[in-house]
């Protein structure tokens, strides 16, 4: 994710606060067109690798958890 979209779009905002000005980096014509929008799709790989990997495991063993402790009889 840093690599693929984070620091690409820093760089190109950067680029052009500098060459256009701070507010003309922050528009939305400029986020959302070009180069710097199509980063933003990049940017679902790394957010899937996050999900599949990282949240996705966590969920289901919660699930798990939640459910034998149900089974368990009281004491």
């Amino acid at each position: 994710m840093i690599l693929l979209d984070l620091f690409p779009g820093g760089v190109l905002q950067l680029w052009d606060s500098i060459a256009h000005g701070y507010w003309h980096a922050r528009r939305l014509t400029f986020l959302m067109g070009g180069l710097y929008h199509k980063l933003e799709w990049v940017r679902m790989v790394g957010d899937m690798i996050f999900i599949l990997v990282g949240a996705v495991p966590i969920a289901l063993g919660v699930l798990r958890s939640m459910g034998k402790r149900d089974a368990v009889p009281p004491a």
